[in-house]
């Protein structure tokens, strides 16, 4: 239901977040929808003040359980978005999950939800007991309307994410990296011809090797009943 622009969804909606067509860093349609409450606004909308130049807003945050059988049973998953409409051919999104808790680890009290939102060193260590799975992405895309005769194309869409899983050291470096191209062309040379390309990497770091959706506490991983929550190709 809906009540002054928010929105409040329960059930097993699917949910895919970025402009990308073949998989999604942080959220696609590849692992079987979960059992989630999501909040959002039921339709974009302006800040007031000086926050009004971020032009059409729309946030979303969910709470997911995931399943019985994983190493640790019905851990949860905590998802926000920000999609930015900054002019209508651009648009700009940040996304975030955070998988915690789950039967055999302990509930988060206020001050390490403090440390958790600021990702304090004392988050990502192996050992840690507030230790959880964290993974963050920025995507943007564009959309050029043709309007050159010399163009063989009716439209072209650029867009591109990039993701970051945890970190370590003094900078806070991600220890896991990934990053999506793609590029659509629309009607080209004739009517409902269209061209897209899409390359995506998440093997950017080698001196962890292939880490990408995995984590040292959660082993099963950034996974649903086997399946990866974001990109279908996995790590490596």
């Amino acid at each position: 239901g809906s009540l002054y622009n928010i929105e409040v969804a329960a059930g097993r909606d699917p949910m895919w977040w970025g402009s990308s067509f073949h998989g999604s860093l942080i959220m696609s349609d590849n692992a079987e929808a979960f059992d989630s409450v999501r909040i959002t606004s039921e339709r974009p909308f302006i800040l007031p003040w000086v926050f009004k130049r971020l032009g059409l807003v729309k946030p979303t945050v969910f709470l997911a359980r995931l399943e019985e059988e994983r190493d640790y049973p019905r851990a949860s998953l905590l998802g926000m978005r920000l999609d930015l409409r900054l002019a209508p051919a651009f648009q700009l999104g940040f996304s975030r999950v955070f998988m915690f808790g789950g039967d055999g680890r302990r509930a988060l009290s206020l001050s390490e939800w403090a440390q958790v939102f600021i990702v304090a060193d004392s988050v990502d260590h192996g050992d840690s007991p507030i230790n959880g799975n964290q993974l963050a992405s920025i995507d943007a895309s564009f959309i050029y309307s043709n309007k050159a005769e010399y163009l063989p194309f009716v439209a072209m869409k650029l867009y591109t994410e990039w993701g970051f899983e945890d970190s370590s050291g003094d900078t806070k470096t991600p220890t896991g990296q990934a990053s999506l191209l793609g590029v659509f062309f629309k009607g080209i040379a004739i009517d409902g011809l269209d061209l897209r390309l899409e390359w995506a990497d998440t093997a950017h770091s080698e001196r962890y090797g292939p880490l990408w959706y995995e984590h040292g506490v959660y082993f099963t991983g950034y996974r649903y009943k086997g399946r990866e929550i974001g990109h279908h190709m996995g790590a490596d």
